[in-house]
């Protein structure tokens, strides 16, 4: 007996061992990589334009990323290059333009591109998708998914990215089981009922299900969540309507003998039967076209309506999507323009770069800020008698205060910035941990200790504590382990956490000061859970399960070293993009939510006690980053234009909170604070962001 159960775990492992080297030279034989490439490197089998991007560790330039298709690929225009001299023009500096385009792509590609580069930094990030979707349409409806997978191509790619996680093994074993289980179908089992891969034509005979629009919904949400992973990144994002040009005389013949009136060009352009029939092509672009529209309010996007700009003029197509030369000067000049206006250029140029910043007299006082609720007091936090080590001259960001102690972010340079501590009662401060490179942290404080996420020297994102009593620091993250946002209460400290570059998702972890232990709090395994706050043993954090975001509590029994999760509140599965940016004080949470009909973003309190949430602002435009201390809250507020610190104190006995305006001035105001009356922001009048304060009365 176990003889035989000896020769069959040989025999066993031989398969698995036959089928992993088989799946080895099928995929790497063709795609540039070693053979003893690791699984999670079978991206750039989808993808090989990444490789490139994720070896580029360069900060000394503007990074823009493009994410779009054969309309801005290098073998269909010249627009990388266009771009990249132009916006160098326009900031006096480098500029990388790296370039993801592939032919045949569409948004679902995009999203799992900038996914892939999310350990990246962006300067801007340029989304241009929609023609390659209505290929999708092509199908029966019986056949078609929302995700994309009645084509061959998407069912192996969703299967890889959701199963991402199964890369940090080295075997690449699940992966080419599932490419051979596609061939399977696609050729044997259902063969004329799957579609081919990405990038061939659909059949011809299936061309008029194209007149149904089924990609409206998916196109929809992939948009929505690339922007809404570029918010968690913060980096800017320019979405742009799709320009075409159909002429009321195109026919297939006509277009391939010449006869339309489509500018010439070296290279050959595709006809619209590429995508269609061209009746649906044009309702299918005219559909994507709204829902890009959509976006254009949403906040950190840039917008462009290029079809209206561009749409409808010969001269500026070769088909009925790709660009002549005459096209692509204006439509990278579209682009620079909303640049322009929209003052991206401000944060990039060589003005922005590091020099000394005067810093303004607090302003003339309103008589309305003068008799209003608070006695006015607005400064600076460091004053213009701090010594030179704490100046930081690129800008102070991220600031967060406890007591009379606040911590933030100091920028050198674009390589350099430093977590900083000031004390308002000594008025002593020094700065405690480094950080490279131009990415945010977000630094944290609580009776002395200061934690915050920081960038080393090789660009990976680890967890420091510094106690500013004993000035010491130490490392709370593993390795190769990947953390941010953490947050400090008392003698706990949580953080989101990948425990390595390969791990697909982040979890929350929490760190106990006094028995030196770390507890996994969430235990899902396939989504992300990010933003955690804490007060005493409360935490909460932001979360996406089963289609639906949502904000999670659990409360930490030091006694069990337990901490039982249950959901608070979920967006209902797809009636708002995002539930996110939670924080707590004692009973309160405050989160923000940003809903699908109008993209605007509000901000709610929810008070565990009567278990009621209430909008605390009904007023237009958008209000985000919210933060409670006891049961004063502040946020940041865009209703005036630009943004805004805004107030208020809640009652729990009558669930009252009256809002108030704390600045006034026609420049930025943004992430406040508050702690001991006082409330702290970035302020924006110098040209670099410097903190400032204002004093309330006890």
């Amino acid at each position: 007996m176990k003889r035989r159960l000896g020769l069959v775990a040989v025999y066993s492992l031989s398969v698995i061992l036959a089928f992993e080297l088989a799946g080895r030279v099928n995929f790497f034989s063709h795609h540039d990589l070693s053979f003893w490439t690791p699984a999670s490197h079978l991206a750039y089998r989808f993808y090989p334009n990444l490789k490139p991007i994720t070896e580029d560790n360069r900060l000394d330039r503007v990074r823009v990323l493009v994410l779009a298709a054969s309309a801005l690929n290098p073998g269909w225009s010249d627009f990388e290059v266009r771009l990249r001299d132009q916006l160098s023009a326009m900031l006096g500096r480098e500029v990388q333009v790296f370039n993801s385009s592939m032919p045949a792509r569409t948004s679902l590609d995009s999203y799992y591109k900038y996914w892939f580069l999310r350990e990246k930094h962006f300067d801007l990030v340029i989304l241009y998708n929609s023609i390659n979707e209505l290929r999708a349409n092509n199908v029966p409806d019986a056949l078609w998914r929302d995700d994309y997978s009645h084509y061959a191509w998407y069912d192996e790619a969703n299967f890889y990215f959701r199963h991402y996680p199964l890369t940090r093994y080295w075997t690449i074993l699940p992966f080419y089981l599932k490419h051979l289980a596609v061939v399977l179908d696609r050729k044997v089992l259902h063969k004329g009922q799957k579609v081919c891969y990405n990038g061939e034509r659909t059949r011809p005979e299936w061309w008029r299900f194209g007149a149904t629009v089924k990609s409206e919904k998916p196109f929809r949400q992939h948009l929505a969540h690339t922007i809404a992973l570029a918010r968690t990144k913060h980096e800017p994002v320019l979405v742009m309507t799709y320009a075409y040009y159909l002429p009321p005389d195109y026919s297939l013949e006509r277009f391939e003998k010449g006869q339309l009136d489509y500018a010439q060009s070296a290279v050959k352009g595709s006809p619209v039967e590429t995508w269609g029939l061209p009746a649906n092509v044009r309702k299918g672009l005219d559909v994507h076209n709204s829902v890009l529209r959509e976006f254009a309010k949403t906040d950190g996007v840039f917008f462009v309506d290029q079809q209206a700009l561009l749409g409808g003029q010969a001269k500026n197509f070769i088909d009925v999507c790709h660009l002549s030369p005459v096209g692509m000067e204006q439509f990278v000049q579209n682009i620079v323009i909303e640049l322009l206006e929209r003052r991206w250029e401000t944060q990039h140029s060589v003005e922005s770069l590091p020099q000394p910043v005067p810093r303004q007299e607090p302003h003339s006082l309103t008589t309305r800020e003068r008799d209003g609720v608070f006695p006015q007091k607005l400064s600076p936090v460091i004053p213009d008698t701090a010594p030179p080590s704490l100046i930081a001259p690129a800008g102070e960001r991220h600031p967060f205060a406890f007591g009379h102690q606040i911590v933030w972010q100091g920028f050198h340079d674009r390589r350099h910035a430093g977590i900083y501590f000031y004390d308002l009662t000594t008025q002593q401060g020094e700065q405690v941990l480094e950080s490279v490179g131009p990415d945010e942290v977000f630094p944290r404080i609580a009776g002395g200790r200061i934690i915050s996420d920081v960038i080393d020297g090789r660009g990976h994102r680890e967890i420091y504590v510094y106690d500013a009593r004993t000035k010491q620091k130490q490392r709370l993250t593993g390795k190769h382990a990947i953390g941010m946002h953490p947050d400090i209460s008392g003698d706990l400290a949580v953080w989101s956490i990948r425990r390595d570059a390969r791990a697909a998702k982040y979890d929350i972890v929490l760190y106990d000061f006094t028995t030196k232990k770390e507890i996994r709090v969430t235990q899902d395994p396939g989504y992300d859970d990010v933003a955690p706050a804490i007060d005493q043993n409360r935490i909460v954090w932001q979360s996406l399960r089963a289609g639906e975001s949502g904000i999670y509590l659990c409360t930490y029994d030091r006694a069990t070293g337990t901490c039982p999760e249950h959901r608070l509140i979920a967006d209902g599965g797809g009636r708002t993009f995002a539930l996110g940016e939670p924080d707590i004080a004692g009973p309160l949470i405050v989160f923000s939510k940003v809903t699908a009909a109008t993209h605007a973003q509000t901000v709610y309190l929810y008070d565990l006690t009567t278990d009621r949430i209430q909008l605390l602002s009904t007023r237009p435009g958008f209000q985000q980053s919210p933060k409670i201390s006891g049961r004063q809250i502040v946020w940041q507020d865009q209703r005036n234009g630009v943004w805004d610190v805004y107030y208020c104190e809640y009652d729990p006995r009558t669930g009252a909170c009256p809002e108030e305006r704390i600045t006034h001035d026609p420049w930025t105001e943004q992430q406040p604070v508050l702690s001991d009356n006082r409330i702290f922001w970035e302020d924006y009048r110098s040209g670099h962001s410097i903190l400032y304060m204002y004093e309330m009365r006890q």
